[in-house]
């Protein structure tokens, strides 16, 4: 008993205090959206609903940029979730040949800016990828509704996947409109 309330205690310090660095990250990393057709790499856990989703909207809506995503889930090669592909149809954005694969060393080295959907990603980045501290950004913080993270919808009713699906849409267009043409 003992041991599961020491655990849950270090797991909440361990959160806030990735909160803390992540909004510290991000304030710091800001400015990036400034480079002129910055490529935005979008990385989620398992790279099957959210960063597929926000990597094929930035595509769509700004065909200039190179835009990428990944996840770092060990299994690559897997399929979007039937409700993600049929909420990204109600956003135009085909999901259906997607197939997931890791981040790699070379996609964070290329990359000018990297959003991360969550506190969990953020904290898998940092540990497998320090390099890239200085290009991080919450994807979450922008858009209509700012807050740190976009949960994960893995295992949620459509309700909660097409919550999620608006949120990135809402994100990635404040990001599109803030990166300047070339």
């Amino acid at each position: 008993m003992l041991r599961r309330v020491i655990d849950g205690i270090s797991s909440r310090v361990t959160r806030l205090s990735l909160r803390r660095k992540a909004l510290k990250l991000h304030a710091a990393n800001v400015m990036r959206l400034e480079i002129p057709a910055a490529s935005c790499l979008y990385l989620c856990y398992g790279n099957i609903m959210r960063s597929p989703f926000a990597e094929k909207l930035a595509k769509a809506q700004r065909t200039e940029l190179r835009v990428g995503g990944g996840g770092f889930h060990p299994n690559t090669g897997r399929a979007c979730p039937p409700a993600c592909v049929a909420t990204a149809q109600q956003f135009d954005i085909d999901l259906g040949t997607h197939r997931s694969r890791a981040a790699t060393i070379d996609d964070v080295r290329s990359f000018d800016v990297i959003f991360v959907t969550d506190l969990r990603v953020l904290g898998l980045l940092l540990d497998q990828f320090p390099s890239a501290a200085d290009r991080v950004l919450m994807l979450g913080l922008f858009g209509a509704e700012p807050s740190v993270e976009i949960p994960d919808p893995w295992g949620h009713e459509l309700e909660i996947v097409q919550a999620c699906y608006r949120r990135i849409s809402s994100a990635v267009s404040d990001v599109s409109q803030r990166i300047p043409k070339r």
